[in-house]
């Protein structure tokens, strides 16, 4: 894996090594870097190299599954502003809410269509930007 801090860094966090492949085709020709981890666990220790600048995570995972994920970025200081999308087969019904409460900015459903994640992932990180800016300039 490399980890070059250049570019607009995309963290996709999911145990199948289908959607891992699927989602990282998805972003080729894009201008992002991805990181692919197939844990929870996995990439937290990664952002001690890197960190993302939206993360993209499935909720069923073994071990560490997608909330507590969420929930243990949104308790990391250096991590606390990046936009997370929930990419998960689960049913929305109280799944979107839980993730919105635990600050997730979306909810793909799988099967993912290509042209709605892009535009939710550039959506995400121009309102991250507008906010990072916002924060430098003050009120």
């Amino acid at each position: 894996m490399n980890l070059e801090t250049t570019g607009t860094r995309v963290m996709i966090v999911d145990d199948d090594p289908f959607e891992l492949d699927l989602l990282q085709n998805y972003l080729n020709g894009q201008p992002y870097r991805t990181f692919l981890f197939k844990s929870g666990k996995a990439a937290l220790n990664a952002v001690d190299k890197v960190i993302p600048d939206l993360i993209l995570l499935d909720i069923l995972m073994p071990e560490m599954d997608g909330f507590e994920v969420c929930r243990r970025i949104r308790n990391d200081e250096r991590l606390h502003q990046v936009p997370v999308i929930f990419t998960s087969a689960l049913p929305e019904d109280g799944n979107r809410l839980r993730a919105v409460v635990l600050g997730a900015v979306d909810y793909v459903m799988k099967p993912i269509q290509q042209d709605r994640l892009l535009t939710r992932i550039k959506i995400h990180l121009a309102l991250a930007a507008l906010h990072h800016r916002k924060k430098e300039v003050g009120p």
